[in-house]
């Protein structure tokens, strides 16, 4: 007589393939959510570098301020050359206010998007010889670029990074 189910090695073989599958999508998916939290990112540099356009051209000058702004920056940037947490970034607004930039760590580096008031562009960098160039890449940050006039990070990683431009 001959019982129904499964056995050891039929669920060992099912276990393992799922194993395998999991091992397969798991970094894809970090890197689709990756990819996803420096594109919100993105998005609203833009939206702040417009803002910004319309204080120059009223007030004159850019501010440190962004509750000075017509949009609703969601976290509180009041001092510049300062880093403040906000969300998953790290965001720091240039000395003179005419740049900010968000930056994150990721996988084996880190990546930073900055955005220029000035010339109104976008320059993403990344570590050299990391992941987290994929990151820009996602982002159509695809033109190498010279290294940006503001100092990413930290001094000692300026010549560590690769800066990316999108193309025209």
């Amino acid at each position: 007589m001959k019982t129904q189910g499964f056995t050891l090695i039929e669920l060992l073989v099912v276990v393992l393939i799922i194993g395998i599958l999991a091992a397969i999508a798991v970094p894809k998916y970090q890197k689709s959510v990756e990819i996803s939290k420096a594109s919100q990112v993105y998005t609203l540099l833009s939206n702040v570098t417009q803002a910004e356009q319309v204080y120059f051209l009223t007030k004159g000058s850019f501010t440190a301020n962004l509750s000075n702004l017509d949009i609703k920056f969601p976290y509180t940037i009041s001092v510049p050359n300062q880093y403040v947490a906000g969300g998953d970034f790290y965001w720091r607004i240039c000395m003179d206010a005419s740049c900010i930039y968000a930056g994150r760590k990721w996988k084996d580096g880190f990546y930073i998007i900055q955005a220029d008031m000035r010339e109104r562009s976008f320059v993403c960098a990344a570590k050299q010889n990391t992941k987290a160039i994929e990151i820009c890449n996602a982002l159509g940050f695809t033109e190498k670029y010279t290294s940006s006039p503001y100092t990413p990070w930290i001094n000692s990683d300026r010549n560590n990074c690769d800066y990316y431009k999108k193309p025209n």
